[in-house]
């Protein structure tokens, strides 16, 4: 009996350790497909714990776990403490991840640069998966997975997207009507032109220890001055610090007035997150002038740069949205005077637009009228006589407009008032359709014509073909007169 006894002993005991041997043996390895969206980035994995995958609780657990090969403490088993202090990590959230990466991560990557899409086999276990961006130009943020891995595994990206955009608003100053959110717009030199800026902060903005975005707005040198910035918003409201977060706003002004860059840095307060700025618009709406060194197409510039790494604990990695940009155009008016013939000079003229408040006025074609555009409308080109033949007014932009013979040649007489509308269709990079008055050149924008002035009549001067007449008349009736009278005598003397 005492035999069979130790018989059982010893093949309980083999039991055991046959047992004890399988809980040792080498884990089961998976395969972790990593995302594919962005060609070029390349990814390191980070092996934080190992562990025996099992569903005896109902759910895929991980147990007998041991610090994994990226750690400080490689190889040793966890303990209950540490189990519990690292049990949140299972949400998976980039925030959980970066504070795991900051505070575990010592040793060197399980694997690196690793391709976009590419599969790469792993025992069981948690890792931290850190996603390097070849161009941080392209307008996404980094990444950082954390991946529990008891299977295998397709990564999907949960970065976020910074987005921004530039446009000008069009209003046509003769009928009122106004197209706003444009790419291209057209204006007259030393008008005031509203564009508006706007950056849309990325979704995941709640899983960075601090963010900033900065939109840089460049006018095109020598083109356009007196830069005014109208309102700052975010979301329509004043930017401002909440219960959730501190916002700080730098100005950098070039002092040539003429573009601004600013920044915006986001804090969050003790024990919360950026996440209630998660898709908020940041908006700029400003005014540039359309300089006198205005060109027919002129270009407006936004640059936005961005936190892109939500593991960077300062959020000074940096990405860039593509650049956008707004056309202004501006139109020009060539007059050559003439005397229907020959270039005709000592000629002056002024342009003057109609204003929507002066439509009526378009039918007049009385030289009496100029005098009234004169003081009525807004705004007008003057060009004087100082000789010339052709006259250019440069500058405009889509209206009705009048143009008006202000100084004569002498001996002729003054040209009616022209009356005539542009009209232009266009692009972010050319004008598409211009119409106006004279012939038309699309490409540059330019109007041309020819206006004609005609000498006065000419009347007869006293002394001259006037008098004359009644002299010969005279001479004729003084020479009837005297045959008459010679012809009479003979008649008597012959009697």
């Amino acid at each position: 009996m005492k035999n069979i006894k130790k018989v059982v002993a010893l093949l309980v005991a083999a039991l055991l350790v046959v047992s004890m041997m399988s809980s040792f043996a080498e884990a089961t390895n998976y395969t972790i497909t990593l995302p594919s969206t962005l060609s070029g980035a390349t990814y390191n994995i980070y092996q934080i714990l190992t562990g025996k995958y099992s569903t005896a609780t109902g759910e895929d657990t991980l147990s007998d776990l041991h610090w994994g090969s990226s750690t400080a403490k490689s190889g040793d088993e966890l303990t209950q403490d540490e189990i519990d202090a690292l049990e949140a990590l299972a949400d998976g959230k980039p925030e959980t991840a970066r504070t795991l990466y900051n505070t575990y991560v010592t040793g060197s990557a399980y694997s690196t640069g690793e391709a976009a899409g590419a599969k790469v086999e792993v025992p069981e276990g948690y890792y931290l998966v850190e996603e390097i961006l070849p161009d941080p130009a392209e307008g996404e943020e980094q990444s950082l997975f954390m991946v529990k891995v008891v299977k295998d595994v397709t990564m999907t990206r949960k970065a976020g997207t910074t987005t921004s955009e530039k446009t000008v608003d069009d209003v046509n100053d003769s009928t009122g009507d106004a197209e706003n959110g444009q790419k291209s717009a057209d204006y007259d030199i030393g008008d005031d032109v509203p564009f508006h800026v706007t950056a849309t902060i990325a979704a995941t903005v709640g899983n960075y220890p601090k963010y900033h975005i900065t939109m840089e707005d460049i006018l095109e040198s020598g083109k356009f001055d007196d830069c005014q910035i109208i309102s700052v918003k975010l979301d329509g409201e004043d930017i401002e610090d909440t219960e959730n977060y501190t916002a700080t706003t730098t100005w950098d002004t070039p002092a040539s007035a003429t573009g601004f860059k600013v920044t915006f840095e986001f804090t969050p307060e003790e024990g919360k997150d950026l996440s209630s700025l998660a898709g908020k618009v940041i908006s700029i709406d400003f005014t540039a002038k359309l300089g006198e060194g205005a060109a027919t197409r002129n270009e407006n510039t936004l640059k936005v740069s961005y936190s892109n790494n939500p593991n960077n604990s300062d959020g000074k990695d940096e990405g860039e949205t593509p650049e956008d940009k707004a056309i202004t155009f501006t139109y020009k008016v060539v007059v050559d005077k003439t005397d229907g013939e020959n270039p005709l000079p000592n000629a002056g003229f002024t342009l003057y637009k109609i204003y929507a408040s002066h439509n009526a006025e378009k039918t007049g074609d009385s030289a009496a009228q100029n005098d009234a555009w004169a003081e009525d409308n807004i705004q007008s080109w003057e060009l004087p006589a100082n000789g010339d033949t052709t006259f250019t007014f440069n500058g405009v932009d889509d209206g009705w407009y009048v143009l008006c013979e202000t100084v004569t040649p002498s001996g002729y007489n003054t040209m009616k008032p022209v009356i005539f509308e542009i009209t232009a269709t266009h692009t972010s990079d050319a004008i598409t359709e211009l119409e106006g008055i004279g012939t038309i050149d699309v490409s540059n924008g330019t109007m041309r014509t020819s206006v004609e002035n005609k000498s006065g009549a000419t009347l007869p001067e006293t002394g001259g073909i006037g008098t004359t007449i009644f002299y010969v008349a005279g001479s004729i009736m003084v020479l009837a007169a005297a045959i008459l009278l010679v012809t009479k005598r003979r008649m008597t003397a012959e009697d």
